[in-house]
Protein backbone atom coordinates (compact mmCIF):
# COMPACT_ATOMS: atom_id res chain seq x y z
CA UNK A 1 0.00 0.00 0.00
CA UNK A 2 2.88 2.38 0.77
CA UNK A 3 4.41 1.87 -2.67
CA UNK A 4 1.10 2.67 -4.36
CA UNK A 5 0.79 5.95 -2.44
CA UNK A 6 4.35 6.91 -3.38
CA UNK A 7 3.67 6.13 -7.04
CA UNK A 8 0.48 8.20 -6.97
CA UNK A 9 2.26 11.14 -5.33
CA UNK A 10 5.14 10.97 -7.84
CA UNK A 11 2.64 10.79 -10.70
CA UNK A 12 0.79 13.84 -9.41
CA UNK A 13 4.04 15.82 -9.06
CA UNK A 14 5.15 14.92 -12.59
CA UNK A 15 1.77 15.86 -14.04
CA UNK A 16 1.82 19.23 -12.27
CA UNK A 17 5.39 20.02 -13.32
CA UNK A 18 4.70 18.91 -16.89
CA UNK A 19 2.07 21.54 -17.65
CA UNK A 20 2.70 23.89 -20.55
CA UNK A 21 1.75 27.55 -20.42
CA UNK A 22 0.14 29.99 -22.78
CA UNK A 23 0.28 33.58 -21.62
CA UNK A 24 -0.28 37.10 -22.81
CA UNK A 25 2.27 39.78 -22.05
CA UNK A 26 0.80 43.12 -20.96
CA UNK A 27 1.74 46.03 -23.21
CA UNK A 28 1.37 49.61 -21.92
CA UNK A 29 -1.74 51.19 -23.46
CA UNK A 30 -2.76 47.86 -24.95
CA UNK A 31 -5.80 48.25 -27.15
CA UNK A 32 -8.58 46.03 -28.40
CA UNK A 33 -8.14 44.49 -31.84
CA UNK A 34 -11.84 44.69 -32.74
CA UNK A 35 -11.02 47.29 -35.43
CA UNK A 36 -8.68 44.96 -37.32
CA UNK A 37 -9.85 43.83 -40.76
CA UNK A 38 -6.56 43.13 -42.59
CA UNK A 39 -3.33 41.46 -41.50
CA UNK A 40 0.04 40.48 -42.87
CA UNK A 41 1.97 37.51 -41.49
CA UNK A 42 5.72 37.96 -41.91
CA UNK A 43 7.19 34.52 -42.57
CA UNK A 44 10.17 33.79 -40.36
CA UNK A 45 13.05 33.28 -42.83
CA UNK A 46 14.58 30.28 -41.04
CA UNK A 47 11.36 28.52 -40.12
CA UNK A 48 10.86 25.24 -41.94
CA UNK A 49 7.58 24.56 -40.16
CA UNK A 50 4.12 25.83 -41.07
CA UNK A 51 3.61 28.27 -38.20
CA UNK A 52 2.98 31.14 -40.63
CA UNK A 53 0.26 29.08 -42.30
CA UNK A 54 -1.32 28.26 -38.91
CA UNK A 55 -1.30 31.95 -37.92
CA UNK A 56 -2.81 32.87 -41.28
CA UNK A 57 -5.57 30.26 -40.83
CA UNK A 58 -6.31 31.39 -37.25
CA UNK A 59 -6.60 35.02 -38.37
CA UNK A 60 -8.78 34.10 -41.36
CA UNK A 61 -11.11 32.17 -39.02
CA UNK A 62 -11.66 35.49 -37.25
CA UNK A 63 -12.81 37.05 -40.53
CA UNK A 64 -9.60 38.93 -41.33
CA UNK A 65 -8.19 39.28 -44.83
CA UNK A 66 -4.69 37.88 -44.46
CA UNK A 67 -1.62 38.14 -46.64
CA UNK A 68 1.71 36.48 -45.96
CA UNK A 69 5.23 36.93 -47.21
CA UNK A 70 8.76 37.94 -46.27
CA UNK A 71 9.55 40.24 -43.36
CA UNK A 72 10.97 42.96 -45.62
CA UNK A 73 7.86 43.21 -47.85
CA UNK A 74 5.20 44.27 -45.33
CA UNK A 75 2.52 46.18 -47.25
CA UNK A 76 1.50 49.62 -46.02
CA UNK A 77 -2.23 48.95 -46.44
CA UNK A 78 -2.70 46.41 -43.62
CA UNK A 79 -4.15 47.14 -40.18
CA UNK A 80 -1.67 44.87 -38.39
CA UNK A 81 1.36 42.79 -39.17
CA UNK A 82 2.36 39.71 -37.27
CA UNK A 83 5.79 38.31 -36.55
CA UNK A 84 6.60 35.12 -34.70
CA UNK A 85 9.46 33.17 -33.18
CA UNK A 86 9.08 29.39 -33.04
CA UNK A 87 11.53 27.06 -31.32
CA UNK A 88 11.54 23.33 -31.87
CA UNK A 89 13.24 20.54 -29.93
CA UNK A 90 14.11 16.95 -30.68
CA UNK A 91 13.01 14.17 -28.31
CA UNK A 92 12.40 11.05 -30.38
CA UNK A 93 10.43 13.43 -32.64
CA UNK A 94 10.44 17.17 -33.26
CA UNK A 95 8.03 19.08 -31.04
CA UNK A 96 7.11 22.72 -30.52
CA UNK A 97 9.12 23.99 -27.56
CA UNK A 98 7.90 27.60 -27.64
CA UNK A 99 6.04 30.05 -29.82
CA UNK A 100 5.94 33.82 -29.48
CA UNK A 101 3.52 35.83 -31.64
CA UNK A 102 4.01 39.60 -31.84
CA UNK A 103 1.44 41.98 -33.34
CA UNK A 104 2.32 45.46 -34.63
CA UNK A 105 0.13 48.31 -35.82
CA UNK A 106 0.41 48.37 -39.63
CA UNK A 107 0.33 52.17 -39.81
CA UNK A 108 2.58 53.17 -36.89
CA UNK A 109 4.74 50.04 -36.45
CA UNK A 110 4.01 50.18 -32.71
CA UNK A 111 3.87 46.92 -30.76
CA UNK A 112 0.22 46.20 -29.93
CA UNK A 113 0.07 42.68 -28.50
CA UNK A 114 2.36 39.81 -27.62
CA UNK A 115 1.48 36.31 -26.47
CA UNK A 116 3.48 33.13 -26.12
CA UNK A 117 3.32 29.40 -25.56
CA UNK A 118 6.01 27.46 -23.70
CA UNK A 119 6.15 23.71 -23.41
CA UNK A 120 7.23 22.26 -20.07
CA UNK A 121 10.25 20.25 -18.96
CA UNK A 122 8.15 17.10 -18.89
CA UNK A 123 6.68 18.04 -22.22
CA UNK A 124 3.96 16.80 -24.44
CA UNK A 125 4.02 16.58 -28.23
CA UNK A 126 1.38 19.23 -28.97
CA UNK A 127 -0.22 19.78 -32.33
CA UNK A 128 1.44 23.05 -33.44
CA UNK A 129 -1.67 24.19 -35.30
CA UNK A 130 -3.73 23.91 -32.11
CA UNK A 131 -1.16 25.75 -29.98
CA UNK A 132 -0.82 28.47 -32.62
CA UNK A 133 -4.59 28.98 -32.67
CA UNK A 134 -4.65 29.16 -28.84
CA UNK A 135 -1.97 31.86 -28.85
CA UNK A 136 -3.82 33.85 -31.55
CA UNK A 137 -7.06 33.49 -29.55
CA UNK A 138 -5.29 34.90 -26.50
CA UNK A 139 -4.08 37.89 -28.53
CA UNK A 140 -7.65 38.72 -29.55
CA UNK A 141 -9.10 38.11 -26.10
CA UNK A 142 -10.72 41.30 -24.80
Amino acid sequence: MGKIKICIIIGMIISLVGCSTIKSIRIPEEKSLSWVKTAYVAKHPKSKNSIDVYIQEALAERGLQVKTGPDDKIPEDVDIYVKYVDRWQWDMAMYLLSLKIIVYDGKTNVLIKLAEYKNAVFHSFPDPSVKTKQVVDLIFKE
